[in-house]
């Protein structure tokens, strides 16, 4: 009764699929999707305040399967950057299968793109080019994980331009080309790689990346295997050059959910080159793994060993090699560390051995040393061999790193501790040191440095160093040598802030007496600041080491307020600023013996000529006194308060000294003072009460020494005469004259008359 309405309507159905079925096939065959560009570029500017560019054809297909091919696409970025380009893309195609959406199964067909440029942006506050484009929901969704299944994957010629501000990291990522087969999961697939790596910051940085490898994806265990993994990767970076590492791996499990890794055979190569101070050196490394298991309770394997070289001007080579691991998947021991090396820096034979437990921390991205020991010795031919004993605990992470160290250097014993943070630009160190006895000479080699004095003009300052770090230094040592200098309970207090270095104090014991001071160094200005007091010391030695002069003796104080800047040691000399002051006993000024000179007075007035001598190590003036101070500016010190006190002379003097070129011109002014019965007062009585100049000039390795006589003769004569009128005047008057050629002290009105009488020949 029922079958002719069932008929009825099971007709009535297929009629209608069979019309659905005409249907879409007359709208996929008429389906043109170039028509709605217009409506993909209207939703991209309203939605998103970006501009939408298709310049090629849209191809587009929607059953059995979802297939898009776009080519010659562009999006700009948001608006509120002036819409500069942020991707683009030369051709890109995409199939998904339709039916498996329907039960949360994303199946691909093929994936491929090619001249893809695209641009990443964060500036310093954390905002992103990006923020916009990924905003939304970001809820779980609910249900069971959609799964996908990948047949291929192919990718040319890939670019991501990277401007980090936050992280301070720029540069570019290209893929020149990344092909895979089949990705699903729990399904095996060939992989390749080549790409490169070019970074302007944090340092700069050019790798490229060539590798291949077989791929398992585990998504429910979110694990992964590696098989036959071969990656090589070649560049400069951290001032290596060709660099080359070499990474096979026979199978890499790793599980991050069930806290597990397993290595078979690995092993490790890297090769290259770094210029250092002698030369260029080469370097090899190659490590040796041969078994690991790691889990969330426990660590089985193989012991790590490896071996090292250093070639070049330094050459070093040794071996390392651990215990058996132990620990878990949070931290991986390697127990008794050891490293030997063996080598050679010119005459020097280094030998030595470094032990310690290291402790990898998974979790945290850190390495620790504990229980460090380090043991080596240093030998060099015609010196005593220098014995480093070195015993404490380092740690390392990716926030920073930390030390505590004691040790000795033969028997000179040492201890430091300090921190680093390394999250900045810069690493911010805080850092403390202290030494019984250090002799950097010892360590930093035989060859002693240049005299600053003879240093070529041209000569770079480099200050770009202070730049590496910032951070709190302190120093101390109970004697310290460097090249000529040698200091005694030696402290230095020092502070970098981003190129900025300032010693906050600068004490210790040379030269014979104390020394206090100050000072700063700018690597951004190129600028040098001292102030320094030095009291009791032997000028004659500070003068040597610090110019390499032998211009003065003496011992006393000596002030400086100096600053100066340039990038070369003839600029800093041409800009130094300042003032300097020294007041000095018991010495005297070499070059030229000024009172034996002037005791041949007699002969040099009656020529009346001025007399020229070059300055001469063996001769000098000697003083009870002297004091003077200059100013000083565009390298030039002006000084006119010179006081040097003798037992026959006095002298003063005004004139500058050119720091810049090494040049003096200075006019010395020296008068005879009564002398000692003795003391060859006759030989210079013609020059009693007369001023003599004399003129220093040149450069400051060969000083001019010019008496000028002609100038002195005149004056001599006027003396000589006065004092002939006093004898007779004072024999009238019957007052005899005193041993220095004086009157006596007036006792009678005789005495008052010859007292008015002096006064006229003043």
């Amino acid at each position: 009764m029922n079958k002719p309405w069932i008929r009825r309507t099971a007709l009535a159905l297929g009629a209608l699929l069979l019309l659905l079925a005409v249907a879409a096939g007359v709208f996929v065959a008429t389906f043109d999707a170039n028509r709605y560009k217009g409506l993909a570029i209207d939703w991209m500017k309203n939605q998103r305040q970006r501009t939408l560019a298709i310049d090629g054809p849209i191809e587009l297909s929607v059953f059995p399967r979802l297939a898009l091919k776009v080519s010659k696409l562009r999006l700009s970025e948001p608006e509120r950057a002036r819409g500069s380009e942020f991707a683009s893309v030369d051709e890109a195609s995409l199939a998904v299968q339709v039916w498996p959406l329907l039960s949360k199964q994303l199946v691909i067909d093929r994936v491929s793109a090619k001249g893809v440029r695209a641009i990443y942006r964060r500036d310093a506050k954390g905002v992103r080019n990006i923020d916009d484009l990924v905003a939304g929901d970001t809820s779980a969704p609910s249900g069971p994980p959609l799964r996908f299944d990948i047949s291929a994957v192919q990718l040319d010629d890939v670019q991501l331009r990277i401007r980090d501000d936050l992280a301070k990291l720029a540069g570019d990522i290209t893929l020149q080309s990344f092909t895979s087969g089949r990705l699903a999961n729990q399904a095996e697939t060939p992989v390749t790689l080549r790409a490169s790596v070019n970074l302007s910051q944090p340092q700069p940085l050019k790798l490229t990346l060539d590798g291949g490898t077989t791929l398992k994806l585990d998504l429910d265990k979110n694990a992964l295997t590696l098989s036959r993994l071969k990656l090589d990767v070649q560049g400069d970076a951290a001032g290596v050059k060709g660099a080359s590492l070499a990474l096979d791996v026979k199978k890499l499990f790793f599980d991050s959910s069930g806290q597990q890794l397993e290595l078979d055979s690995l092993k490790l190569a890297v090769l290259g080159k770094f210029a250092g101070k002698q030369g260029t050196n080469s370097f090899e490394l190659a490590l040796d793994w041969p078994q690991l298991a790691v889990t969330a309770q426990q660590i089985k394997g193989s012991a790590l060993t490896g071996r090292y070289q250093l070639g070049g001007p330094t050459l070093l080579a040794g071996t390392l090699r651990s215990g058996a691991p132990s620990g878990n998947f949070e931290a991986l021991r390697l127990p008794g560390m050891t490293l030997t090396l063996a080598g050679n820096a010119g005459p020097r034979k280094i030998d030595g051995t470094a032990k310690a437990d290291v402790l990898l921390r998974m979790d945290r991205g850190a390495v620790a040393f504990e229980r460090l020991d380090v043991a080596a010795t240093i030998a060099e031919p015609g010196l005593q061999p220098l014995q480093l004993a070195l015993r404490g605990n380092a740690g390392i992470d990716a926030k920073g790193a930390q030390w505590t160290l004691a040790g000795g250097l033969n028997s000179n014993r040492f201890e430091s501790h300090g921190s680093a943070a390394l999250g900045g630009a810069v690493p911010h160190i805080k850092a403390s040191a202290r030494f019984d006895n250090l002799d950097l000479n010892k360590l930093l080699g035989p060859d002693k440095a240049t005299p600053t004095a003879t240093a070529p003009a041209d000569a770079v300052v480099p200050l770009d160093g202070l730049r590496a770090v910032n951070g709190q230094f302190s120093f101390s040592a109970g004697a310290l040598a460097l090249r000529q200098y040698k200091v005694a309970d030696a402290t230095i207090d020092a502070t970098l802030d981003n190129g900025l270095l300032r010693i906050a104090r600068l004490a210790g014991r040379a030269w014979g007496g104390s020394l206090d001071g100050s000072g700063s160094a700018d690597a951004r200005s190129q600028r040098i600041a001292v102030k320094l007091a030095a009291s009791g010391v032997n000028v004659n030695a500070l003068l040597k080491d610090v110019s390499g002069k032998d211009l003065l003796e003496g011992s006393g104080r000596v002030t400086a307020d100096l600053n100066t800047s340039g990038a070369s040691l003839g600029a800093l000399r041409a800009n130094l600023a300042g003032t300097a002051a020294l007041q000095l006993r018991d010495g005297a000024v070499k070059g030229i013996n000024l009172a034996r000179t002037l005791r041949q007075a007699r002969a040099a007035l009656s020529m009346k000529q001025d007399a020229v001598a070059k300055a001469r190590a063996t001769e000098k003036t000697d003083f009870s006194e002297l004091s003077a101070s200059a100013r000083i500016a565009n390298g030039v010190a002006q000084s006119d308060d010179l006081d040097v006190k003798s037992p026959f002379l006095r002298i003063g003097g005004a004139g500058r000294f050119d720091i810049g070129r090494g040049s003096i011109d200075y006019t010395a002014r020296a008068s005879v003072i009564p002398a000692a019965a003795g003391q060859d007062a006759g030989e210079l009585a013609a020059l009693r009460g007369v001023t003599v100049p004399v003129h220093l000039s040149g450069p400051f390795e060969a000083i001019d020494w010019k008496i000028q006589w002609s100038g002195v003769a005149a004056a001599a004569v006027e003396n000589k005469l006065k004092e002939k009128l006093s004898e007779k005047l004072g024999a009238k008057l019957g007052i005899a004259p005193a041993p220095d050629g004086t009157a006596s002290a007036p006792a009678t009105p005789k005495d008052k008359l010859k007292e008015k009488l002096k006064g006229f020949f003043k």
